[in-house]
């Protein structure tokens, strides 16, 4: 946009023209003075001097005094104070405009108008206000002294953007031309938008190119404002309201000043060229702008003044350890005192500067207020002056590294943070925290802690780390055997390395021995601590149990009268016992194996050895055992070998009512025996037989009367 600049004495030459004669009219001059520090929620005058000068009049139909920058609405207003019997005034809170007329719109002269100036006051019921600058004119549009332009608001219901620009660009101001405002700045922006008389229609679109807002009216048309939708950006300065420009209707192009009820006041938003249908996004009217155009006047027909508060800019706490004198700071804008309360509200100022020094032994806070001229109302800013206890380390506990272990340091405080050190003054700091882990010493330290908080310190406590060895001993690392039903066994220690205490204990933790050694007669996982200078050394010693087979014939399974009898040993479930046994067959001090099994075995007596492997017992565990069988032949020449056919192997288990009955192969009976001890010598009747196969069927009779018969053929051999 062109220079606006702001005037504080304005000249306006009125030209009027008729049909028939052409004369000239001076226009009043305004003359302002004022640029004084506002005390908050006070009252105070907008000039210190106000004057109109006319060559050619002494009166005129009224003044306009408007908050043209830094208006709040609900908090700020102007109000003419005095008796002014000749004018009226009205407040326009939409525009924080007042208005200064004639009784009964009649003319008001210069004379009662700049009485009435003079007595106009601003208030504002904020305690923390901001600057402001007033306009006063003679017209009634709006007149913004940062930009030095006119602002006006014309209502026109339902008017389309482009006849908005047609019926803009033919209005004048005092000879000003008129254009839809390019709002170029969020003074403006609220100026023209949130303090004027409605909303409309502004002079931006994106016809062009979409999504690139650019002022197409008055001296800045042809200037970006705008890229993109409503998360899009501004090189200059924009004033959206909430999520616009949207396009939500499509072809909405042009910018619209939102009714006010919609979101932030004076905000903009994109509509068609017409609008939409009758509701709150119809259009209203249109804001005109005048200044800048080529070709302009160059008039000058509004004054300003301005009034400005002071506030804090920056404070500056301040803390202390355990009391003493501290110095808060504070600062304050224009050039403004700072009062220090130590109330946030009424009391009485207790010092007048930027730097404030109290001496305090409890935390306090105080507040600083900016202030000119000794204005002791305005916004109150804590600023707190702390002490801080410092803290003290309330316990600390030492702690032993064995051998090349680790161990930890612990420390308690009254408050803040704990530190770690290895030198007692200065040094640098190793750890934070209520305990310290150290490995790899290898000879005993002494640390230091302290605690912080606030930047307040402790005194150091020394806290000592001793490092001593590991006890050094042997156990016997294989199991030891217990067997059953013997004298208890004896676990000791061997190889130590030095004088230590010991400890022994049971699987279940019971404490069994305070000796190098300990007897135990049950089976189980013994361990034995040595303990010297705190340092302990754990080791176990397993015992096993074990003892001396005990074998029935319950526990034998045999194979028999077969062609491969066979002997199975059942240890299932420890039948035997709970050693780890082996086996043997017929030689005590044979060949022992660890399966309980033998085959191809003779029919005959026979011994079975069971021996345990852990040692027990002196001598093995043995079982006399008969395997039944029948000769598959027999050769009776008197030689002294198989002279007679005959059972082997029948056992006691069998009573004398067993029998053998011997048939040839017609099946004739030719030979019955006592099993138990009969035989047949190959004869019939005193005759010999001939050499031939024959049958037999053994009836075997146990002490329960039970019958067990076997079939079979054999040879003789002659």
């Amino acid at each position: 946009m062109f220079l606006k600049t702001n005037y504080l004495l304005f000249y306006i030459v009125f030209l009027f023209i008729n049909s028939t004669v052409f004369s000239q009219n001076v226009a009043p001059t305004l003359t302002a003075t004022g640029n004084q520090y506002y005390c908050p929620k006070s009252q105070t005058k907008i000039v210190t001097d106000f004057n109109i000068e006319d060559e050619d009049d002494t009166e005129i139909e009224a003044l306009y005094v408007q908050i043209s920058e830094g208006y709040i609405n609900g908090e700020d207003t102007l109000i003419l104070l005095g008796s002014h019997p000749n004018v009226a005034t009205s407040w326009s809170a939409l525009e924080g405009k007042l208005t200064i007329e004639g009784i009964a719109s009649a003319l008001v002269s210069y004379t009662d108008l700049t009485a009435a100036i003079k007595d106009v006051v601003f208030q504002s019921t904020s305690n923390n206000p901001t600057n402001k600058s007033f306009s006063i004119t003679i017209g009634d549009a709006n007149y913004l002294p940062s930009t030095g332009h006119y602002y006006e608001y014309i209502a026109s219901y339902g008017i389309t953007w482009t006849d908005a620009k047609i019926a803009a660009e033919n209005r004048t101001y005092f000879g000003l031309q008129g254009y839809l405002a390019t709002l170029t700045s969020a003074e403006e922006a609220q100026l023209a938008g949130e303090q004027a008389a409605g909303a409309g229609w502004i002079g931006g679109n994106d016809v062009e190119i979409e999504g690139v807002w650019k002022w197409v009216t008055g001296p800045e048309a042809g200037t970006v404002f705008w890229n993109g939708v409503a998360n899009g950006s501004t090189p200059n300065y924009a004033n959206w309201n909430n999520n616009e420009p949207n396009n939500v209707n499509g072809g909405e192009d042009y910018a619209h000043i939102t009714d006010p009820s919609i979101g932030i006041p004076g905000a903009w938003n994109d509509l068609r060229v017409g609008g939409d249908p009758p509701g709150l996004y119809h259009p209203k009217g249109y804001i005109v702008e005048y200044g800048g155009m080529p070709g302009d006047l160059d008039l000058e027909i509004a004054a300003s003044t301005n009034i400005y508060t002071t506030h804090i800019e920056s404070t500056q706490s301040a803390s202390i350890c355990d009391g003493g004198t501290v110095t808060l700071k504070a600062k304050a804008s224009q050039g403004g005192d700072v009062l220090w309360f130590d109330v946030p509200t009424g009391g009485i100022p207790l010092y007048k500067g930027d730097a404030y020094t109290v001496s305090i032994n409890a935390t306090t806070t105080y507040y600083a207020m900016a202030s000119i001229n000794d204005c002791v109302a305005g916004n109150r800013i804590a600023v707190t002056a702390t002490v801080t206890q410092s803290p003290i380390i309330i316990a600390v506990t030492n702690d032993v590294i064995c051998g090349t272990g680790s161990g930890t340091l612990s420390a308690s405080a009254s408050a803040g943070i704990i530190n770690w050190y290895d030198t007692q003054i200065g040094g640098t700091l190793l750890q934070t925290g209520a305990s310290y882990t150290i490995s790899g010493l290898d000879t005993s330290t002494t640390y230091y802690v302290e605690a912080s908080l606030n930047g307040c310190t402790s005194t150091r406590t020394p806290v000592t780390m001793e490092v001593y060895p590991v006890p050094e001993f042997e156990v016997v690392k294989t199991p030891v055997i217990y067997c059953l039903g013997t004298t208890p066994i004896t676990l000791e220690t061997f190889n130590a390395k030095g004088t230590y205490t010991y400890q022994w204990t049971n699987e279940t933790g019971e404490v069994i021995s305070n000796l190098p050694y300990v007897d135990v007669n049950s089976e189980g996982l013994y361990t034995v601590v040595a303990t010297s200078n705190g340092c302990d050394t754990l080791l176990s010693v397993s015992v096993k149990e074990s003892d001396v087979a005990t074998i029935t014939y319950e526990d034998i399974s045999i194979v028999e009268a077969s062609s491969n009898n066979s002997i199975t040993i059942n240890n299932a479930n420890n039948n035997l016992g709970i050693g780890d046994y082996e086996f043997a067959l017929d030689n005590v001090n044979g060949s022992y194996q660890d399966e309980p099994y033998f085959d191809d075995v003779k029919a005959g007596s026979h011994v079975i050895y069971v021996k345990d492997k852990n040692g027990c017992g002196n001598d093995p565990t043995s079982l006399e055992i008969f395997i039944l069988g029948f000769p598959k032949f027999f050769t009776p020449n008197n030689d002294g070998q198989h002279d007679t056919w005959q059972i082997i192997g029948l056992g006691t288990d069998f009573t004398n009512a067993s029998k053998v009955n011997v048939f040839n192969r017609y099946g004739k009976l030719i030979k019955q025996l006592n099993a138990k001890n009969g035989f047949w010598d190959g004869t019939f009747n005193g005759q010999l037989l001939a050499g031939s196969d024959y049958w037999f069927v053994a009836e075997l009779v146990d002490f329960s009367g039970n019958v067990r018969t076997y079939r079979g053929h054999f040879s003789l051999v002659r």
